[in-house]
Protein backbone atom coordinates (compact mmCIF):
# COMPACT_ATOMS: atom_id res chain seq x y z
CA UNK A 1 0.00 0.00 0.00
CA UNK A 2 3.07 2.42 1.01
CA UNK A 3 4.63 1.41 -2.51
CA UNK A 4 1.33 2.00 -4.33
CA UNK A 5 1.27 5.57 -2.30
CA UNK A 6 4.45 7.00 -3.72
CA UNK A 7 4.08 5.85 -6.81
CA UNK A 8 0.83 8.15 -7.16
CA UNK A 9 2.57 11.00 -5.63
CA UNK A 10 5.46 10.84 -7.95
CA UNK A 11 5.47 12.77 -11.06
CA UNK A 12 4.88 11.08 -14.20
CA UNK A 13 6.88 11.41 -16.53
CA UNK A 14 6.47 13.58 -19.63
CA UNK A 15 6.10 11.24 -23.25
CA UNK A 16 9.05 13.76 -24.49
CA UNK A 17 10.27 16.96 -24.27
CA UNK A 18 7.97 18.98 -26.03
CA UNK A 19 5.33 18.03 -24.20
CA UNK A 20 7.56 18.72 -21.16
CA UNK A 21 7.64 22.12 -22.32
CA UNK A 22 4.24 22.64 -23.21
CA UNK A 23 3.49 21.63 -19.65
CA UNK A 24 5.38 24.13 -18.37
CA UNK A 25 5.47 27.08 -21.24
CA UNK A 26 3.99 29.67 -18.66
CA UNK A 27 5.60 28.41 -15.32
CA UNK A 28 8.16 30.53 -13.58
CA UNK A 29 9.65 28.27 -11.06
CA UNK A 30 9.42 24.92 -12.81
CA UNK A 31 8.07 22.09 -10.63
CA UNK A 32 9.12 18.35 -10.89
CA UNK A 33 9.00 16.06 -13.67
CA UNK A 34 11.07 13.55 -15.51
CA UNK A 35 10.96 12.53 -19.20
CA UNK A 36 10.22 9.27 -20.28
CA UNK A 37 13.36 9.09 -22.40
CA UNK A 38 16.25 10.71 -21.88
CA UNK A 39 17.98 13.54 -23.96
CA UNK A 40 21.78 13.03 -24.29
CA UNK A 41 22.96 16.43 -24.68
CA UNK A 42 27.18 17.93 -25.53
CA UNK A 43 28.92 21.00 -24.72
CA UNK A 44 32.09 21.01 -26.19
CA UNK A 45 33.40 18.31 -25.08
CA UNK A 46 31.55 17.18 -22.42
CA UNK A 47 27.88 15.30 -22.26
CA UNK A 48 25.19 15.60 -20.47
CA UNK A 49 21.89 13.54 -19.55
CA UNK A 50 18.45 15.71 -19.34
CA UNK A 51 16.42 14.02 -17.80
CA UNK A 52 13.18 16.44 -16.83
CA UNK A 53 14.10 18.84 -14.10
CA UNK A 54 17.00 17.21 -13.83
CA UNK A 55 20.54 17.43 -15.63
CA UNK A 56 22.93 15.44 -14.87
CA UNK A 57 27.17 15.10 -16.08
CA UNK A 58 28.03 11.93 -18.03
CA UNK A 59 32.16 10.83 -17.56
CA UNK A 60 34.37 13.37 -15.73
CA UNK A 61 37.63 15.05 -16.02
CA UNK A 62 40.79 14.98 -14.06
CA UNK A 63 40.31 18.22 -11.70
CA UNK A 64 38.35 18.75 -8.85
CA UNK A 65 37.40 22.13 -9.57
CA UNK A 66 34.32 23.10 -11.20
CA UNK A 67 34.99 26.77 -13.50
CA UNK A 68 31.71 28.59 -13.39
CA UNK A 69 31.47 32.16 -15.42
CA UNK A 70 28.36 34.22 -14.13
CA UNK A 71 26.95 37.11 -16.23
CA UNK A 72 23.67 38.76 -14.85
CA UNK A 73 21.44 42.08 -15.37
CA UNK A 74 22.08 42.79 -18.84
CA UNK A 75 19.03 44.37 -19.26
CA UNK A 76 18.86 45.11 -23.28
CA UNK A 77 19.64 43.63 -26.35
CA UNK A 78 21.36 47.15 -27.79
CA UNK A 79 24.28 46.40 -30.24
CA UNK A 80 26.67 48.00 -27.55
CA UNK A 81 25.11 45.46 -24.78
CA UNK A 82 25.63 42.50 -26.53
CA UNK A 83 28.99 42.75 -27.71
CA UNK A 84 30.03 44.21 -23.85
CA UNK A 85 29.00 40.86 -22.50
CA UNK A 86 30.43 38.60 -25.14
CA UNK A 87 34.33 40.28 -24.40
CA UNK A 88 33.70 40.01 -20.46
CA UNK A 89 32.57 36.11 -21.25
CA UNK A 90 35.85 35.75 -23.47
CA UNK A 91 37.94 37.41 -20.69
CA UNK A 92 37.05 35.05 -17.82
CA UNK A 93 38.94 32.00 -19.61
CA UNK A 94 38.13 28.68 -19.91
CA UNK A 95 34.80 27.92 -18.10
CA UNK A 96 32.83 24.98 -17.43
CA UNK A 97 29.61 26.78 -17.24
CA UNK A 98 28.11 29.76 -17.94
CA UNK A 99 25.39 31.09 -15.76
CA UNK A 100 23.00 34.00 -16.79
CA UNK A 101 21.51 35.13 -13.44
CA UNK A 102 18.08 36.93 -14.71
CA UNK A 103 16.96 40.52 -15.41
CA UNK A 104 18.67 39.69 -19.08
CA UNK A 105 15.77 41.67 -21.31
CA UNK A 106 12.13 42.50 -20.86
CA UNK A 107 10.53 41.51 -24.04
CA UNK A 108 10.42 38.82 -26.34
CA UNK A 109 12.10 40.43 -29.15
CA UNK A 110 14.91 41.31 -26.83
CA UNK A 111 15.51 37.94 -25.12
CA UNK A 112 15.31 36.26 -28.95
CA UNK A 113 18.96 38.48 -29.19
CA UNK A 114 20.12 37.96 -25.84
CA UNK A 115 19.54 34.33 -25.58
CA UNK A 116 21.39 32.98 -28.68
CA UNK A 117 24.36 35.48 -27.89
CA UNK A 118 24.54 33.30 -24.49
CA UNK A 119 24.37 30.00 -26.56
CA UNK A 120 27.52 30.65 -28.60
CA UNK A 121 29.76 29.96 -25.12
CA UNK A 122 31.39 26.73 -25.36
CA UNK A 123 30.09 25.13 -22.71
CA UNK A 124 27.08 24.51 -20.80
CA UNK A 125 24.78 27.61 -20.63
CA UNK A 126 21.67 28.06 -17.81
CA UNK A 127 19.62 30.90 -18.21
CA UNK A 128 16.88 31.65 -15.10
CA UNK A 129 14.64 34.59 -14.69
CA UNK A 130 14.93 37.35 -12.62
CA UNK A 131 12.20 39.83 -11.11
CA UNK A 132 12.05 41.39 -14.77
CA UNK A 133 11.31 38.69 -17.28
CA UNK A 134 8.03 37.49 -18.70
CA UNK A 135 8.21 33.87 -17.91
CA UNK A 136 5.89 32.92 -21.03
CA UNK A 137 8.10 34.97 -23.34
CA UNK A 138 11.43 34.03 -21.20
CA UNK A 139 10.26 30.23 -21.95
CA UNK A 140 9.69 30.91 -25.62
CA UNK A 141 12.96 32.26 -26.35
CA UNK A 142 14.67 29.68 -24.45
CA UNK A 143 12.86 26.87 -26.15
CA UNK A 144 13.76 28.05 -29.52
CA UNK A 145 17.34 28.25 -28.64
CA UNK A 146 17.12 25.03 -27.29
CA UNK A 147 15.95 23.52 -30.77
CA UNK A 148 19.25 24.70 -32.31
CA UNK A 149 22.11 24.88 -29.15
CA UNK A 150 21.84 21.81 -26.70
CA UNK A 151 24.54 23.70 -24.58
CA UNK A 152 21.59 25.79 -23.48
CA UNK A 153 19.42 25.06 -20.31
CA UNK A 154 16.43 26.68 -19.42
CA UNK A 155 16.73 27.13 -15.50
CA UNK A 156 13.38 27.73 -14.70
CA UNK A 157 12.53 24.22 -15.99
CA UNK A 158 15.84 22.30 -14.75
CA UNK A 159 16.45 23.16 -11.08
CA UNK A 160 18.97 20.19 -10.39
CA UNK A 161 21.90 20.33 -12.12
CA UNK A 162 24.82 17.33 -11.23
CA UNK A 163 27.72 18.20 -12.83
CA UNK A 164 31.09 16.71 -12.71
CA UNK A 165 32.34 18.64 -9.78
CA UNK A 166 29.63 20.28 -8.12
CA UNK A 167 25.66 20.53 -7.98
CA UNK A 168 23.71 23.71 -8.78
CA UNK A 169 20.56 24.21 -7.54
CA UNK A 170 18.23 26.82 -9.41
CA UNK A 171 15.74 29.19 -7.98
CA UNK A 172 14.15 31.22 -10.46
CA UNK A 173 12.15 34.77 -10.21
CA UNK A 174 12.10 36.99 -7.03
CA UNK A 175 10.32 36.73 -3.31
CA UNK A 176 9.00 40.15 -3.56
CA UNK A 177 5.95 40.73 -5.98
CA UNK A 178 6.62 44.35 -5.48
CA UNK A 179 9.43 44.36 -7.26
CA UNK A 180 8.19 42.09 -10.23
CA UNK A 181 8.26 44.69 -12.57
CA UNK A 182 6.64 42.90 -15.56
CA UNK A 183 3.32 41.32 -16.03
CA UNK A 184 4.15 37.51 -16.30
CA UNK A 185 7.36 38.08 -14.35
CA UNK A 186 8.41 35.43 -11.32
CA UNK A 187 7.65 35.07 -8.04
CA UNK A 188 8.73 32.32 -5.74
CA UNK A 189 6.79 31.19 -2.70
CA UNK A 190 7.04 29.09 0.01
CA UNK A 191 5.66 25.98 -1.96
CA UNK A 192 9.12 26.99 -4.26
CA UNK A 193 10.98 27.20 -1.46
CA UNK A 194 10.04 23.60 -0.51
CA UNK A 195 10.67 21.96 -3.76
CA UNK A 196 13.78 23.41 -3.46
CA UNK A 197 14.97 22.14 -0.81
CA UNK A 198 13.56 18.87 -1.59
CA UNK A 199 15.99 19.20 -4.77
CA UNK A 200 18.89 19.71 -2.40
CA UNK A 201 18.38 16.40 -0.37
CA UNK A 202 21.00 14.20 -1.35
CA UNK A 203 22.42 16.02 -3.82
CA UNK A 204 26.11 15.55 -5.02
CA UNK A 205 28.18 17.94 -3.03
CA UNK A 206 29.09 20.59 -2.81
CA UNK A 207 25.95 22.34 -3.77
CA UNK A 208 25.54 25.91 -5.18
CA UNK A 209 22.44 28.17 -5.13
CA UNK A 210 21.38 29.75 -8.09
CA UNK A 211 19.19 32.63 -7.83
CA UNK A 212 18.51 36.26 -8.97
CA UNK A 213 17.98 37.89 -5.66
CA UNK A 214 20.37 37.33 -2.95
CA UNK A 215 19.49 36.06 0.73
CA UNK A 216 19.14 38.89 3.42
CA UNK A 217 22.50 39.48 4.87
CA UNK A 218 23.05 40.83 8.52
CA UNK A 219 26.04 43.56 7.94
CA UNK A 220 26.49 46.63 5.71
CA UNK A 221 29.18 44.42 4.05
CA UNK A 222 26.53 42.34 2.22
CA UNK A 223 25.82 41.46 -0.88
CA UNK A 224 22.26 42.78 -0.74
CA UNK A 225 22.74 46.27 0.89
CA UNK A 226 20.76 48.68 -1.27
CA UNK A 227 21.64 52.10 -1.42
CA UNK A 228 19.94 54.13 1.35
CA UNK A 229 17.67 51.08 2.57
CA UNK A 230 20.82 48.51 3.66
CA UNK A 231 19.75 44.43 3.53
CA UNK A 232 17.07 43.47 1.25
CA UNK A 233 17.79 40.19 0.74
CA UNK A 234 15.19 37.57 1.19
CA UNK A 235 14.88 36.01 5.02
CA UNK A 236 13.84 32.74 3.42
CA UNK A 237 15.86 32.11 1.38
CA UNK A 238 19.21 32.46 4.47
CA UNK A 239 16.93 29.61 6.15
CA UNK A 240 17.18 27.69 2.49
CA UNK A 241 20.71 27.64 2.77
CA UNK A 242 21.02 27.00 6.71
CA UNK A 243 18.85 23.96 6.66
CA UNK A 244 20.40 22.66 3.79
CA UNK A 245 23.79 23.30 4.53
CA UNK A 246 24.18 24.58 1.32
CA UNK A 247 27.70 26.65 1.57
CA UNK A 248 28.14 28.50 -1.94
CA UNK A 249 25.93 30.70 -3.67
CA UNK A 250 25.54 32.73 -6.96
CA UNK A 251 23.25 35.73 -6.78
CA UNK A 252 22.70 39.28 -8.42
CA UNK A 253 20.14 41.96 -8.94
CA UNK A 254 21.17 44.38 -6.22
CA UNK A 255 23.50 46.32 -8.82
CA UNK A 256 25.36 48.47 -6.22
CA UNK A 257 26.53 45.58 -4.71
CA UNK A 258 27.95 44.35 -7.40
CA UNK A 259 31.03 42.32 -7.00
CA UNK A 260 31.04 41.95 -3.46
CA UNK A 261 31.13 38.22 -1.41
CA UNK A 262 30.36 37.39 1.72
CA UNK A 263 29.59 34.37 3.89
CA UNK A 264 26.31 33.09 3.82
CA UNK A 265 25.01 34.76 6.67
CA UNK A 266 26.30 38.13 5.18
CA UNK A 267 28.95 38.67 8.03
CA UNK A 268 31.98 38.52 6.91
CA UNK A 269 33.23 39.63 3.39
CA UNK A 270 35.31 37.03 1.06
CA UNK A 271 38.22 38.84 -0.60
CA UNK A 272 38.98 38.02 -4.07
CA UNK A 273 41.30 35.80 -5.53
CA UNK A 274 40.81 33.59 -2.06
CA UNK A 275 39.90 30.53 -1.31
CA UNK A 276 37.22 30.58 1.25
CA UNK A 277 34.84 27.70 3.32
CA UNK A 278 32.00 29.40 2.17
CA UNK A 279 31.27 32.04 -0.43
CA UNK A 280 27.96 33.93 -1.92
CA UNK A 281 28.91 36.75 -4.59
CA UNK A 282 27.05 39.10 -6.23
CA UNK A 283 27.43 39.54 -9.74
CA UNK A 284 26.58 42.79 -10.12
CA UNK A 285 25.28 43.50 -14.22
CA UNK A 286 27.21 44.01 -17.63
CA UNK A 287 25.16 46.09 -18.63
CA UNK A 288 27.43 49.18 -19.83
CA UNK A 289 25.59 51.78 -18.78
CA UNK A 290 27.08 53.74 -15.52
CA UNK A 291 26.03 52.47 -11.97
CA UNK A 292 26.79 53.80 -8.98
CA UNK A 293 28.52 51.37 -6.73
CA UNK A 294 28.62 51.26 -2.47
CA UNK A 295 31.10 53.01 -0.97
CA UNK A 296 32.00 55.34 -4.28
CA UNK A 297 32.90 54.87 -7.63
CA UNK A 298 30.90 53.56 -10.92
CA UNK A 299 30.61 50.38 -13.00
CA UNK A 300 30.26 50.08 -16.49
CA UNK A 301 29.58 46.24 -16.36
CA UNK A 302 31.02 43.39 -14.90
CA UNK A 303 31.18 39.68 -14.86
CA UNK A 304 32.85 36.72 -12.61
CA UNK A 305 34.04 33.61 -12.14
CA UNK A 306 33.44 31.61 -9.61
CA UNK A 307 35.42 28.20 -8.73
CA UNK A 308 34.35 25.88 -6.83
CA UNK A 309 36.11 22.64 -5.08
CA UNK A 310 34.44 19.93 -2.73
CA UNK A 311 35.12 22.22 0.82
CA UNK A 312 36.13 25.73 -0.78
CA UNK A 313 35.52 28.48 -3.56
CA UNK A 314 37.15 31.12 -4.75
CA UNK A 315 35.81 34.37 -7.41
CA UNK A 316 37.52 36.86 -9.46
CA UNK A 317 35.55 39.81 -11.24
CA UNK A 318 36.10 40.91 -14.83
CA UNK A 319 35.19 45.16 -14.90
CA UNK A 320 34.35 46.90 -17.80
CA UNK A 321 36.23 50.03 -18.48
CA UNK A 322 34.23 53.21 -18.98
CA UNK A 323 33.00 53.31 -22.93
CA UNK A 324 34.65 55.62 -24.78
CA UNK A 325 32.40 58.99 -26.11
Amino acid sequence: MIALLLLLAAPAPSADWAAFAEARSGECVGPAGSLAAPIELTAGTRRYRLEGDRLIEVGNDADKTLSIGVISALKDSRDETLAQARALIARLGKIDVLIANGDLATNLFELQKVLPMLAETNALVVVITGNTESCGAFNQAAQEVFATHKNFINGNWVRRLELDDGTLITLPGYYDRRFTHTGGAAHYDEKDLEFTRDLTRDAPGPMVLVSHGPPKGETKVGIDVATDVGNVGDPAMTTLMTDAKMSFGIFGHILEAGGRATDPLGKTARAPGKWHPSLIVNAGTANPDPWSMLGGGTAYGMALKFELEPKRAKYSVERAAKPKD
